[in-house]
């Protein structure tokens, strides 16, 4: 017989002294309150058990609503009781931190992602969240043009304030879209925004990064420079549509610790920007294509330099982006240049054809990385000869990836004359090793330190490739083959044969094209 309410009621014990267990997941339990919690969560589940013994499977209607009101009890219950209500602040706190993504004001996602989620799980979560200045230290200010410029504002300014003036992270995104209007008089949204967020707070942004049109990176360059006493990081980005700014930019030059700048900006030449040079140890600047006398007059003002990524044109602008033709270029001073930190050394010479302009000055005394990429449809091919001497005067050289087209003959030269330190050979558009070449290498006379090789294979090579990988034994070589012509199958047949047995010893991988 399935018992009354009142009958139910007389199985859970009456408690006076934890008036706020059923209504939230709040503070931790004393040890006496946390006992009372578990006679309670006990006698709620027993009072579910004898209701659901009692009842039929099949019965609905009131006892459907009874059944989800004795389970909802029961699971308030085991929340009062639950682990996690026992760890301190401290621990919250860095559970919080690292489940938190940058904050991002207008908070689109407001609904999903920490710490604005926090906010909503309890009253304490609620306070550490806000009281903890840690997570409010990676920020992006993200502009919509939605006619509530002065509201974002005052949300950001909220927002930053909330970090109690710790060092922090910040990305501010524009108006991508604007390009340049000559006359331009009302100042930008973001440039606003720089003047009355970004600078008040500049000497405690450790990493700045501002993604902007061309007209608002000209307004806020022209801005006198603020202290960025602890800036390292610094990422400028354009949009595609738009060029680099030119002229007098000094909005930067007080970061006497900035170490790394990233710029994302088209036809950018360094021309006019006042940074601080020579304290940057990483020079990124993947869509610059700097005329080569732009990139050497860069360099010569970073002599602690030690990571650098370019591109480069045979074109050169002046100050105000006009085309100066190759005839009227003025030689520049081809004097060394001298970057004795400098290791790695990453370029894209696209459709440069005066390329030796740059790498011909350069004295790298401790370059270890090249990579050296050309336009796949460039003609003539970026290819020179006279990059051989000048790579093999770098002694320190551990990797190379060439992405160009090379001739047989000016790999071999390069492989002879190349530093007995290398590691790692990258040449996957270039012609095949020569046979002679590679009886060198699997003898180790030269390169015998190469443990991985990116080249192109064909039917008369693949014999002396697989002798290679089998014989230096010594040497736990990874050779990746690419482009390969050979048309062997990997099953059956004496290459089949060793080409598995290599690959199974993981001696021997290969980017395989029949």
């Amino acid at each position: 017989m399935m018992r009354t309410d009142s009958e139910l009621n007389s199985i859970e014990p009456r408690l006076f002294d934890l008036p706020n267990v059923l209504g939230h997941n709040d503070w931790s339990l004393s040890d006496a309150a946390e006992l009372e919690a578990q006679r309670l969560l006990a006698a709620a589940q027993h009072r579910l058990a004898l209701f659901e013994a009692e009842t039929p499977p099949n019965l609905a209607g009131n006892a459907e609503v009874r059944r989800a009101a004795l389970t909802e009890k029961a699971q308030l219950y085991r929340t009062a009781i639950a682990p996690h209500r026992k760890l301190p602040n401290e621990i919250l706190t860095e559970i919080f931190f690292a489940a938190s993504d940058k904050v991002t004001v207008p908070a689109a996602n407001i609904d999903s992602k920490p710490p604005w989620t926090l906010f909503r799980v309890c009253k304490r979560w609620r306070e550490i969240a806000l009281t903890t200045p840690k997570l409010w230290t990676y920020i992006r200010l993200y502009y919509q043009d939605k006619g509530e410029d002065d509201r974002w504002l005052d949300m950001s300014k909220a927002v930053l304030a909330r970090s109690e003036g710790k060092l922090m992270t910040l990305r501010i995104t524009g108006e991508r879209s604007r390009g340049y209007t000559a006359g331009w008089t009302q100042l930008t949204p973001l440039a606003k925004a720089f003047r009355e967020i970004v600078i008040p707070n500049a000497h405690r942004l450790q990493k700045f990064r501002i993604d902007a049109s061309s007209q608002e990176l000209i307004e806020i360059f022209n801005i006198a420079s603020p202290e960025w006493a602890s800036l390292r990081h610094l990422i400028l980005s354009c949009s595609a549509k738009n060029m680099a700014p030119r002229g007098i930019v000094k909005v930067f030059e007080n970061a006497p610790h900035l170490r790394t700048l990233k710029s994302y900006l088209k036809m950018f030449s360094g021309s006019g920007y006042h940074f601080p040079w020579a304290h940057i140890t990483k020079l990124d600047m993947p869509y610059s294509k700097l005329h080569p006398y732009a990139a050497l007059e860069i360099l010569r003002k970073c002599p602690n330099i030690e990571t650098c990524i370019l591109s480069f044109s045979d074109n050169m602008f002046d100050s105000s982006h006009k085309y100066i033709p190759s005839t009227n270029t003025p030689r520049e001073d081809q004097s060394p240049v001298t970057l004795p930190a400098l290791k790695l050394l990453d370029v894209d010479i696209y459709k440069c054809s005066s390329f030796i302009l740059f790498l011909g000055p350069l004295v790298l005394p401790q370059l270890t990385t090249l990579s050296i990429d050309g336009e796949t449809v460039m003609v003539p091919d970026p290819w020179n000869p006279e990059y051989i001497p000048i790579i093999a005067r770098f002694e320190r050289l551990e990797k190379i990836s060439l992405n160009i087209s090379v001739p047989s003959i000016d790999i071999d030269a390069l492989i002879k004359q190349i530093t007995p330190l290398l590691t790692e050979f990258s040449i996957p558009r270039g012609d095949v090793l020569s046979i002679s070449t590679l009886s060198s290498i699997t003898s180790g006379e030269l390169l015998p330190n190469l443990k991985e090789l990116h080249c192109k294979i064909t039917d008369d090579t693949l014999r002396a490739h697989l002798d290679m990988v089998e014989r230096r034994k010594a040497i736990k070589a990874n050779f990746r083959w690419a482009h390969s012509e050979a048309t062997f199958r990997k099953e059956g047949g004496e290459y089949g044969v060793r080409f598995k047995a290599l690959e199974e010893s993981g001696r021997l991988s290969c980017d395989f094209r029949a």
